[in-house]
């Protein structure tokens, strides 16, 4: 709420809700966006994950390039193969990365990122992933 009330002092659209229910989703408007980012990795969701997120997503807006997020590598991995267009890990991406990932995607030129990554995600070899 408090977020909420800061956003529309500075007259910034948003919409307050659980983002777990899906009529949050549909009230907040979603539907043609050409991307959608959910930044917020499992364990500070409640309620909710990135997969589910991810699945009612797809459904909501089957043509958006869908962003979602994953401490983990096997997470991340999992998102991918769930149909996630690119998993921000923050641990190895920056704002950057992921504000370069959205200008191509609105691009329309952001279709060999999802390979790239998965790629690159496979084969870390980390000891604790």
């Amino acid at each position: 709420p408090t977020v909420y009330a800061a956003m529309a002092k500075r007259q910034v659209p948003c919409t307050y809700g659980d983002i777990s229910c899906l009529d949050t989703l549909h009230h907040a408007g979603l539907g043609e966006e050409k991307v959608v980012v959910c930044s917020i990795v499992d364990t500070i969701l409640r309620g909710t994950s990135n997969k589910r997120l991810l699945q009612s997503l797809k459904r909501i807006c089957p043509g958006a390039f869908i962003i979602v997020a994953s401490d983990t590598l096997p997470g991340a991995l999992e998102l991918y193969a769930h149909g996630a267009d690119f998993v921000l890990v923050p641990r190895l991406h920056s704002a950057k990365d992921a504000a370069e990932v959205i200008a191509a995607a609105l691009a329309g030129a952001a279709h060999a990122v999802k390979e790239q990554q998965c790629a690159m995600l496979s084969c870390r070899n980390e000891v604790l992933s």
